[in-house]
């Protein structure tokens, strides 16, 4: 079957919609087909459930867009950076995202205040003092203020998820990160989150393993995402089953938002 007739087989049901606002719309020039695909995937699986935000993972997100792994890290980021998803929580191991919206009008909104977690551009670690923490020490030392000061403690930027886990490795297992550490860590958070990252090191602690490299606790983490993704999909399977349950008791009424776990525990 060539492309063509395949094509003619691609049958689209009704009246099954997602909304997707003009306000997105009229902005997809300023998108990459990459950050088109994943702005969309959030779309489906938010707006088209009815739902003001959802866990996706990067896995999930690949299989939706067809996108390799790093190119779904660099679209999320850039989204992000541009304001139109916001990253707002983590549920089993997942990260939860949300379209960055005006409720009403349904145009995106574009934060000036909004800021992206990456590596430095000089690939400096934990070892190193960034740039501008260096630049802002210096006008500390200048002008003669202590640091416990609470007005000075206020500017001082969060830390990097990488730089927290370096320091939790370096206290639970002693492992000290280096750069291509902290580089490869980067990408990991944003697949299995910072948490699942420090959970895969309390889980290299307990099995007593000497000598533990970064590389052992990334597979870790793997693993342990693998297994929660496994969970995610049965539970996610019996949703459907749920939802299919609602319509067929009454097809004609509109289907609500409805909290998760409220439709999980309507069945159970």
């Amino acid at each position: 079957m060539n492309e063509q007739e395949e094509f003619k087989t691609w049958v689209i049901e009704a009246p099954n919609y997602t909304q997707v606002y003009n306000g997105f719309l009229d902005r997809t020039k300023e998108l990459k087909e990459g950050e088109l695909r994943v702005a969309l995937c959030v779309f489906r699986y938010t707006k088209g459930f009815q739902r003001e935000s959802h866990y996706l993972s990067i896995e999930f997100i690949q299989q939706y867009t067809g996108m390799a792994k790093k190119a779904v890290i660099n679209s999320i980021k850039t989204l992000i950076e541009k304001g139109i998803i916001l990253r707002v929580g983590v549920k089993d191991g997942v990260y939860i995202y949300k379209l960055n919206m005006q409720p009403e009008q349904g145009v995106l909104k574009t934060p000036s205040n909004v800021s992206l977690e990456h590596v430095d551009s000089d690939n400096q670690c934990v070892q190193k003092i960034p740039k501008k923490e260096r630049s802002t020490l210096k006008k500390k030392d200048n002008k003669e203020t202590s640091s416990s000061n609470p007005i000075e403690e206020q500017k001082q930027e969060p830390k990097k998820p990488y730089v927290v886990l370096n320091e939790y490795a370096l206290q639970t297992v002693g492992l000290m990160m280096n750069s291509n550490d902290c580089r490869l860590a980067t990408d990991d958070i944003e697949a299995y989150t910072l948490e699942g990252m420090m959970e895969a090191v309390d889980i290299a602690k307990a099995q007593g393993k000497g000598g533990i490299n970064y590389k052992y606790i990334a597979t870790i983490a793997k693993n342990q995402h693998a297994k929660k993704m496994s969970d995610l999909e049965a539970k996610n399977k019996q949703r459907a089953k749920n939802e299919a349950m609602v319509l067929k008791i009454n097809p004609v009424a509109p289907v609500a938002p409805v909290n998760d776990d409220e439709l999980d525990n309507l069945f159970s």
